[in-house]
């Protein structure tokens, strides 16, 4: 299977789970649709990492994308679990109850894919894929490693802002900007160091 069969595969399941999501009636079985399709998506992914990304079978770097890609999906799939639960009135979640889980949500999707960042190759699928950060691989590298090294701080904070602020708003609100601020520092320091080294400089940080 090549690059771009795979690709059109895995965005036709992700377009027939967003549909599942739009147009099942009952709840039980458009979570197990749900649920098929990114499975298929992740046993195709798993199936043809080497290929994807342009690394050998025994790339160390495997195990990582591997692991980042499940990470991903089983929190999707976990989002959509709780909103369509929450919508029929499966479970009951009040304002408070729906802010702490964003919260915390945002607190683990940072400390973990921020353990993972620096551990990334480079590539346009996976991670921080930004123009400048496409375009250069040691500019990729160095946005990867501050998000690594801002995710603990910032994430740690994120959890103590939602326990110490009761008024749902405020909390919501720390934890997106907890969650912009993570990419942003990245993002502009990688992009201040694109344009001073200059995209055609080999050399590395």
């Amino acid at each position: 299977m090549d690059v771009i069969k795979l690709r059109m595969m895995i965005s036709i399941l992700s377009f027939a789970t967003l549909g599942v999501c739009l147009l099942a009636r009952n709840t039980w079985v458009s979570l197990v649709l749900i649920a098929v399709c990114l499975l298929i998506a992740l046993a195709l992914l798993g199936k043809n990492i080497s290929l994807l990304y342009n690394i050998t079978d025994d790339n160390p770097n495997k195990k990582t994308i591997r692991l980042v890609t499940v990470f991903n999906a089983v929190c999707f799939l976990a989002v959509i679990i709780i909103v369509v639960l929450n919508v029929t009135g499966r479970i009951k979640l009040t304002d408070n109850s729906e802010s702490m889980l964003a919260s915390a949500i945002t607190s683990l999707v940072i400390l973990i894919l921020g353990n993972f960042c620096p551990k990334l190759p480079y590539s346009k699928y996976t991670g921080l894929r930004l123009p400048w950060t496409l375009a250069d691989e040691a500019t990729w590298i160095l946005a990867h490693r501050i998000l690594g090294y801002t995710a603990i701080p910032i994430g740690v904070s994120n959890i103590i802002a939602m326990f110490t602020f009761h008024e749902t708003t405020i909390r919501n609100g720390f934890a997106v900007g907890a969650f912009l601020l993570w990419v942003a520092i990245a993002s502009l320091i990688s992009l201040v160091a694109f344009y001073k080294r200059g995209a055609n400089n080999p050399n590395e940080y």
